[in-house]
């Protein structure tokens, strides 16, 4: 094209034959004059091209706006876009911060409720601990009166079965004759309601201590109280050794129901067997008519004899401090251990305390006939013999 424009340019006939040939409307206005060449065409060609120049400067400036307001379109909607995921997380921070704020809330009502909780808790330990007390008070109360009731009757059998004197120079008056049968009656009557209130009382108290103990967390008590006898008791439950497995009951052989005196006789004979007696609940069905003291004595020694007969490793509790020692004879001391149990602690919880402390693999057997110590050592997978069983076999 370059070399046919040069040809053009510099041969004015061949510009003539081409001339003929096409019109300005083919050729535009630039071109016609460019063939022709009629004067001022070089001027007015100058004017054409600055004019073309103008139009495609403006064309460009009209392409670069429509290109930048394109961009600018785009521009704004993804400002747009961003304007509203920015709402849109404003709006979930703000949710969330309003989620923390009632966690906050609930979590300080949480608190609130354990404080009172716990305070509660506090409180139900104190009246159980107050109900305890008074139990045991009451207890000693009653024993006194029942001790006082037994003194008064056999005194009363005395009288009555005193001779009077034939004697006419005996003037000394008859000790019997001078009491009022009428104002003996109602005096034991008397002292037989006081009797009934005072077990009236002491139900309405143990109810108490149950709702307060109910009222509790449970944890099981780790203290003990001091034995009888230092000697008998060196291996405490905190010094035996802990193992991770779950006691086992042992099965009583074919032929041996589980409420007979042969059952306890076939236990206590197990290989390092731990005999745990609920002290006051085995005592007072054993010899029921005899005072506190008494009864403690006579079931420590009689489980001495079985514990030196059987070889059998004895704990016996008994509620509150210890009040006097008991003599254990030299063969039964290294068997028996006596513990009492600490102030406002029930001997139940100590003897439980004792039986989940004591390894697995040894056998144990807890003779108690109250249902809260039964189901606490049959969860503990000890053996079970009611308080009348073990009476009858220390008996023998």
């Amino acid at each position: 094209m370059r070399a046919i424009a040069r040809i053009i340019d510099h041969d004015s006939d061949y510009r003539s034959t081409v001339a003929a040939e096409v019109d300005e409307q083919r050729v535009g206005r630039a071109g016609w004059l460019w063939l022709t060449r009629p004067d001022g065409w070089e001027d007015e060609l100058d004017r054409l091209r600055a004019d073309a120049d103008a139009d495609a400067a403006a064309a460009s400036d009209e392409r670069e706006e429509r290109d930048a307001r394109r961009r600018l379109a785009a521009a704004r909607a993804a400002a747009e876009r961003a304007t509203a995921a920015a709402t849109a997380r404003e709006q979930e921070a703000a949710e969330i911060r309003a989620d923390l704020v009632e966690e906050r809330t609930l979590r300080r009502a949480l608190e609130a409720r354990i404080t009172a909780l716990e305070t509660d808790l506090d409180a139900a330990r104190d009246e159980r601990a107050r109900a305890i007390r008074q139990l045991k008070q009451k207890e000693a109360v009653l024993a006194r009166r029942t001790e006082e009731a037994k003194q008064t009757v056999a005194r009363l059998k005395e009288l009555h079965e005193q001779p009077r004197s034939t004697d006419s120079a005996v003037t000394e008056p008859d000790p019997a004759s001078s009491l009022d049968p009428a104002a003996l009656v109602d005096g034991i009557q008397a002292a037989a309601r006081r009797a009934n209130e005072l077990i009236d009382a002491l139900r309405d108290l143990e109810a108490k201590a149950q709702e307060a103990n109910r009222g509790t967390d449970g944890a099981p008590l780790s203290a003990t109280a001091d034995a009888s006898d230092p000697d008998s008791c060196d291996d405490g439950p905190g010094d035996w050794p802990q193992t991770p497995t779950r006691r086992l009951a042992r099965a009583l052989p074919g032929g041996i129901r589980d409420d007979s005196v042969e059952a306890v006789e076939h236990l206590l004979r197990i290989q390092g067997v731990v005999l745990a007696v609920d002290g006051y609940n085995v005592s007072m069905t054993g010899w029921p008519d005899m005072p506190v003291a008494e009864q403690r004595r006579r079931l420590v020694l009689a489980l001495g004899d079985a514990a030196a007969r059987t070889g059998t490793q004895v704990e016996v509790i008994f509620d509150g401090a210890e009040v006097e020692p008991i003599g254990l004879p030299r063969s039964a001391r290294p068997l028996v251990c006596v513990r009492f149990s600490p102030a406002d602690v029930e001997a139940d919880d100590v003897l439980l305390d004792l039986v989940s402390q004591l390894p697995a693999s040894r056998p144990v057997v807890v003779a108690s006939s109250d249902n809260r110590v039964r189901d606490g050592a049959r969860f503990l997978g000890a053996n079970l013999v009611h308080a009348r069983q073990l009476v009858e076999l220390i008996r023998r």
